[in-house]
């Protein structure tokens, strides 16, 4: 769901909020955090930060697009993913290494969300 009137607390809320978020109507939404919860009877959880907008560099076509092919794959997902660790790298607000735990210079579990409705799967 994109809003483009909301903030990035918003999007914190709505992703990773112990109590939900409001939505554009004004209720009280189940977050996404509180799904994977309640789905799995408290044995999983997820936890993260949003962080700043970023501007890809070409229109989503240029990402989810499907290649010519009969496996229907998107054409660059991972150029998008690149970007949007090159931008979160350079952000003064955002320290990778909190998010590198386990084994070294390997982002652990890292999650991108887009705005994009159409085709585009990273």
């Amino acid at each position: 769901m994109y809003y483009d009137k909301y903030d990035q607390q918003h999007y914190q809320d709505m992703l990773f909020g112990k109590n939900g978020y409001i939505g554009p109507d004004g209720k009280r939404k189940v977050s996404m955090k509180q799904y994977y919860e309640k789905q799995s009877g408290g044995s999983y959880t997820v936890s993260g930060t949003v962080a700043g907008w970023y501007t890809a560099k070409h229109e989503a076509a240029y990402y989810g697009g499907n290649v010519p092919d009969d496996s229907g794959s998107d054409g660059r997902p991972r150029e998008l993913v690149k970007e949007a660790l090159e931008a979160a790298a350079k952000d003064p607000n955002i320290d990778l290494s909190e998010y590198d735990q386990w084994d070294r210079y390997d982002i652990d579990g890292a999650g991108f969300i887009t705005s994009q409705t159409a085709s585009l799967t990273i």
